[in-house]
């Protein structure tokens, strides 16, 4: 180590790069050793901090020079790397040495800048992320310091075009949005802050790399940001229908794994409130589209399957109905769909098109399941069903918009839409308990026979009748 030190020295005081690469010679066995060590966990507890200030010197003096192709850069940052991992005394001590982060940033900044073509400076790139990675995990200063410094390199790093490195990148995003940066305790004001251009671009980037590689990190990233408040909001403009597509299939496969009387995923994690609202602007804004598509799907294959799938998140949000309240006050939410339920069914009757019912069996092979419109009309029982369940305000609106006989007219079998007289039949049901307004308009059109499918309520042990002047909505006997 004293011999090691003393070379240190020299190097500091060198000015000369010829100098400094024959003074590199001469101590990059010594750097490699050290890095094999710092591999066990007994080693990186005995290294002092006036090693890493010796490290950075090193550093400083490459980084002065641009010996950006020299071997020992690359194994400078393998030894920061491994020194890091798994303890918070060295990541402190590098922390408390500010030229090291200070001029791995200006190393970064200049290799991306100079468009990297050798392995040597792509390795390079990457080992400086990984050690960055191990730098941030499980401490908050460090993650700050780190999106503080290097987040308009981030992009860049992202569009690097190397799989490994902007897997490396991903990793790093994901350690520090999932410490600092989405703590309950970090306030709205640190969220608005962060919609700028270089935070949002970070986040498409991280969303565009995880839908076209499926890389785990990226996965992780993108949930991360999800549970940032107004994060979709911001990005979304920028991403293209396939990306939107992820994100939508990421949440609803976050919601069917949450308990539906948890309030947090068994990770312990959940998608902003802000963020499913936005959906639900969406959908409001954009879900009469759906009725183009009675013959063939359009030529942008994908708008209605965004739209498609915004309903299918919802359906499961509202089925959390603590962990997303604000979904379920929402009358215009049910207006809408409402109106495009009305609008399927019409359609539907006038001819042989994508929202007709199939009702035979032997047709159902006929049924084309990749279809946008496929499980639509059950989808839109269902979001309704969740909706007015014990929530006395849906119930009504539901009711005042005369969706009670509607939504009774989807109680017949539909190849095209499975389950759809189940979750016809929970609607009623939803719709009645607690609510004796809509319980006399459900017996009222099974006494004026205005809804011949009432009767099919009583096939799934659900009956509406008079008795003694009341109107008695219950469950059938079972024998």
């Amino acid at each position: 180590m004293d011999v090691f030190h003393s070379q240190i020295l020299n190097l500091k005081t060198s000015q000369n790069a010829h100098e400094v690469v024959s003074l590199l010679k001469g101590i990059i066995l010594y750097i490699c050793d050290i890095k094999e060590r710092l591999k066990f966990e007994e080693y990186r507890f005995e290294i002092s901090k006036e090693f890493f200030d010796d490290l950075s010197v090193v550093v400083t003096s490459l980084q002065a020079h641009k010996l950006y192709e020299n071997k020992i850069l690359t194994e400078v940052f393998r030894c920061l790397r491994n020194a890091c991992a798994g303890s918070l005394a060295n990541q402190k001590h590098i922390h408390e040495n500010t030229d090291i982060c200070q001029t791995t940033k200006f190393i970064v900044e200049e290799l991306l800048a100079s468009k990297p073509t050798t392995l040597t400076c792509t390795v390079t790139l990457r080992c400086i992320v990984q050690f960055l990675g191990n730098y941030t995990s499980g401490n908050a200063v460090n993650q700050s310091q780190v999106w503080n410094l290097f987040m308009s390199a981030f992009r860049d790093l992202l569009r690097s075009g190397d799989d490994t490195l902007l897997s490396y990148t991903c990793m790093l995003v994901h350690n520090i949005f999932s410490g600092s940066l989405v703590s309950p305790t970090t306030s709205t004001c640190w969220y608005l802050e962060q919609m700028k251009s270089e935070f949002v671009g970070v986040c498409q980037s991280v969303v565009t790399f995880a839908t076209e590689k499926g890389d785990e990190w990226g996965i992780y990233a993108t949930e991360d940001i999800l549970q940032i408040p107004g994060s979709l909001k911001a990005i979304h403009n920028g991403l293209c229908n396939q990306e939107r597509l992820f994100i939508l299939e990421l949440l609803l496969d976050w919601l069917e794994r949450t308990p539906e009387k948890e309030y947090r995923s068994p990770d312990g994690k959940k998608p902003a409130s802000e963020n499913l609202v936005f959906i639900a602007e969406q959908w409001e804004l954009n879900a009469y589209k759906i009725l183009t598509l009675t013959q063939k799907a359009t030529d942008d294959c994908q708008s209605p399957l965004v739209i498609v799938k915004q309903l299918s998140v919802l359906c499961e949000a509202t089925a959390h109905g603590n962990l997303y309240p604000e979904l379920r006050e929402n009358t215009e939410l049910v207006s809408v769909t409402l109106h495009l339920l009305s609008g399927i069914h019409q359609i539907g009757k006038e001819g042989c098109n994508y929202f007709t019912n199939i009702e035979k069996i032997s047709e159902a092979g006929n049924v084309d399941r990749t279809h946008s419109t496929f499980g639509l009309k059950k989808d839109l029982i269902r979001f309704l069903a969740n909706s007015c369940h014990r929530n006395k305000l849906i119930q009504d609106k539901i009711r005042e918009m005369e969706g009670i006989p509607l939504i009774l007219d989807q109680t017949n079998v539909d190849a095209r839409n499975p389950y759809i007289t189940q979750w016809a039949v929970l609607a009623i049901h939803n719709l009645c308990e607690g609510n004796n307004e809509n319980k006399a308009v459900l017996a009222g059109l099974k006494q004026q026979g205005l809804a011949g499918n009432v009767g099919a309520l009583e096939d799934f042990g659900v009956q509406a009748e008079m008795k003694d002047d009341k109107i008695v909505v219950k469950q059938t006997k079972i024998e």
